[in-house]
């Protein structure tokens, strides 16, 4: 979102970028439409399927140029676009020059406002992090290797993961982990992966959700009474407003933090409680 409300827009079909006013306005502010790779003013730019956008605290959009496998990087008030990281290789080499890096297919993107760092979910499975310094480094799941592991740092596996929240504080990054039907955390101080909700099973056949969670206690994590998800895939973290309705019919506090997940197989959004209300 920018300062006014608006949000940009990865337009990945047509190889734009797009800002939505508040008022519903809808203009293109970077990329020419032509699917390609260009650094260049805004619309003559090139992109080749967008997907995730980042704004750093100085307005900066860091974008995943999911194709051109590039990070780019569009300075509203230069005008111009520019490649933050990545060669343009489909392959994988971490680097200590962030051009130098070979990075496969971006899709999610993560900045953490703090420290500068970016973190960016790849095709081959891993997460990386752009560092403020250049440097392009592997965090999580070393090996590239798809599968499901809760660790710490490179021991721990995903699969294909989508898109990534940061919590209010920054201190958690959650992820869409789409092929393992999870939702992951990490915390980043010690970058260990846990398992906030779902397993690897698929909604039961012919159901509608298979299970929205229970409705008392800890059961989020997936199992037979818990969560399931269709290939999760976009994520947002966000504080609820005063009374919102949860699924046992109580109404929530105010500031109480919960995730949006989009799936991709079921077209749905789902609503994930991170904490319920305290006991009166």
């Amino acid at each position: 979102m920018d300062p006014a409300g608006g949000i940009f827009v990865a337009d990945s079909g047509n190889n734009r970028i797009r800002h939505v006013s508040p008022n519903g306005d809808v203009t293109s502010v970077a990329g020419s439409g032509v699917a390609g790779f260009a650094d260049d003013v805004l619309l003559r730019a090139a992109f080749r399927n967008p997907h995730a956008i980042s704004v750093t605290p100085a307005g900066v959009l860091l974008v995943a140029d999911t194709d051109n496998h590039r990070i780019r990087a569009i300075d509203l008030a230069a005008g111009l676009v520019s490649t933050y990281a990545g060669a343009g290789v489909a392959g994988f080499r971490d680097a200590t020059v962030a051009t130098q890096a070979y990075i496969l297919g971006p899709v999610g993107l993560a900045y953490v406002a703090h420290s500068g760092d970016l973190f960016v979910t790849c095709a081959d499975s891993r997460i990386r992090v752009v560092r403020v310094s250049g440097a392009v480094e592997t965090v999580l799941n070393g090996a590239g290797v798809g599968g499901f592991a809760d660790a710490s740092g490179l021991a721990a596996r995903f699969h294909e993961p989508g898109h990534m929240a940061l919590n209010e504080d920054e201190t958690v990054l959650y992820v869409a982990d789409r092929r393992n039907n999870r939702i992951r955390a990490v915390a980043l101080a010690s970058m260990a992966v846990t398992t906030v909700a779902g397993t690897e099973a698929f909604p039961a056949t012919g159901s509608t959700l298979a299970s929205d969670g229970a409705e008392a206690g800890g059961a989020l994590p997936g199992s037979s009474g818990g969560v399931r998800f269709s290939h999760p895939y976009g994520i947002a973290f966000y504080l609820e407003p005063l009374e919102v309705a949860d699924v046992a019919g109580n109404a929530s506090l105010p500031g109480r933090p919960a995730l949006l997940i989009t799936e991709l197989r079921s077209h749905r959004l789902r609503r994930i409680i991170l904490e319920v209300n305290p006991k009166p």
